[in-house]
């Protein structure tokens, strides 16, 4: 019989494994703006988008699996990477974005939310009716 302790390593080893992997992704998206690919016009704004980008499909992912694993863990740990994405937008992403790109960047992380909220209900009935 494993103690409490022990029943919660593989829940952080799962945490940390994605800590890392989602690392991993930004190190590539900071090694791969270096060499100043300016399609938005300054570096680190492209650089900046290029992570709430890709961190957003991460945390779509995370909750995907989670649903197909019927594993709580990760579908936690997509909707706090949508949590920490939108505050990145809000806050960082949106003070150097101009007015029409702020209304795109908006409109597509709100987009991404909705679809997000209504997978999340869809299956989260689905979970509920099997158990």
């Amino acid at each position: 019989m494993l103690s409490e302790f022990e029943q919660g390593i593989p829940a952080l080893l799962h945490v940390l494994a994605n800590v890392v992997l989602l690392g991993a992704f930004s190190l590539e998206i900071h090694d791969w703006h270096r060499p100043v690919n300016n399609w938005l016009g300054h570096a680190s704004t492209a650089e900046q988008v290029t992570y709430s980008i890709v961190w957003t499909i991460y945390a779509g992912v995370l909750v995907a699996i989670g649903f197909w694993l019927k594993y709580r863990l990760p579908r936690v740990m997509g909707l706090l990477g949508f949590l920490l994405v939108a505050f990145k937008v809000f806050f960082v992403d949106l003070a150097n974005l101009p007015l029409i790109l702020r209304v795109l960047a908006l409109a597509a992380f709100g987009g991404t939310l909705l679809v997000t909220s209504f997978w999340y209900q869809k299956f989260s009935a689905r979970l509920k009716s099997e158990t």
